[in-house]
């Protein structure tokens, strides 16, 4: 559950999920779950969640209350030809993952694609690492996409320079984003040793360029309305998880874009 002051969103549920290992790089994902979800709002929530509660509650004003049931079945694909999990310097990791919700009053799907690539330059030196990712959800039948399943960009993750979950057109009354149904990621980086590290590598310095941004339901994905960015940061894999801290520059922010220059977050990767 999570709120944000004028609306809540509260879902309870449960997922199963297992996964067979197909060959020595490959392996294939199952899941099915059962998510209940409460969409409450007033007469100051964001236009977006009133709209959701008129087409899902039946509410003509847009305030009240939209319950839904979905059953979400996941299949997924990944492949890992990484030399290590944490800190690769060679090789490649792929990801497709589908949930799909046919039953129940929630009707959706989800498709995403992410491919990483690594390769080691200059006598292992320097790594290039390269990461893209798309992510496409439409709802099902009459009712479109539901909100509370949207992709958000901006932020490390994603678009460093640019507040988290910040980028998308659709902004709510008070200047906040409502993400997308649809999505597209590219990060390119040049990690290097930290000096003085010798081969740990598990503490290093690298410069980066981001590309992406969020579309709505009913918005096409475009690549001139990607944002940009450039910059660097430090990375450490700590005792407690993988640290980053990156100083990012937007290179093509619009006017009514939130932008960050230093941003910093615990347990993230890429």
């Amino acid at each position: 559950m999570y709120a944000t002051g004028d609306y809540r969103v509260r879902t309870t549920g449960g997922t199963v999920n297992f996964g067979v290992p197909f060959s020595e790089l490959d392996r294939v994902y199952f899941g099915v779950g059962i998510e209940d979800t409460n969409v409450e709002t007033d007469s100051s929530s964001p236009n977006l969640y009133q709209e959701y509660v008129k087409d899902y509650g039946n509410e003509p004003s847009g305030v009240g209350t939209a319950k839904t049931l979905a059953f979400p079945f996941t299949v997924a694909w990944q492949r890992d030809s990484r030399d290590s999990a944490l800190v690769p310097t060679r090789g490649r990791f792929q990801k497709a993952n589908l949930e799909l919700s046919t039953f129940g009053s929630l009707k959706y799907y989800r498709a995403t694609y992410q491919h990483q690539y690594f390769l080691p330059m200059f006598s292992n030196a320097v790594t290039l690492a390269l990461n893209g990712e798309a992510n496409y959800g439409r709802g099902i039948g009459s009712k479109p996409y539901p909100i509370f399943k949207n992709y958000y960009a901006g932020g490390i993750g994603s678009v460093r320079g640019f507040e988290s979950g910040s980028l998308g057109s659709k902004k709510d009354q008070y200047g906040d984003s409502m993400g997308g149904a649809s999505r597209l990621i590219a990060s390119a980086e040049l990690q290097f040793g930290f000096p003085g590290s010798g081969q740990d590598r598990t503490l290093r310095w690298f410069t980066f360029f981001d590309a992406g941004n969020v579309f709505a339901d009913d918005e096409r994905m475009k690549i001139n309305d990607l944002r940009y960015s450039v910059g660097l940061g430090i990375s450490w894999i700590s005792p407690i998880g993988p640290l980053k801290l990156s100083f990012g520059r937007p290179l093509n922010a619009k006017t009514d874009d939130k932008k960050q220059a230093f941003q910093f977050q615990i347990g993230t990767g890429f």
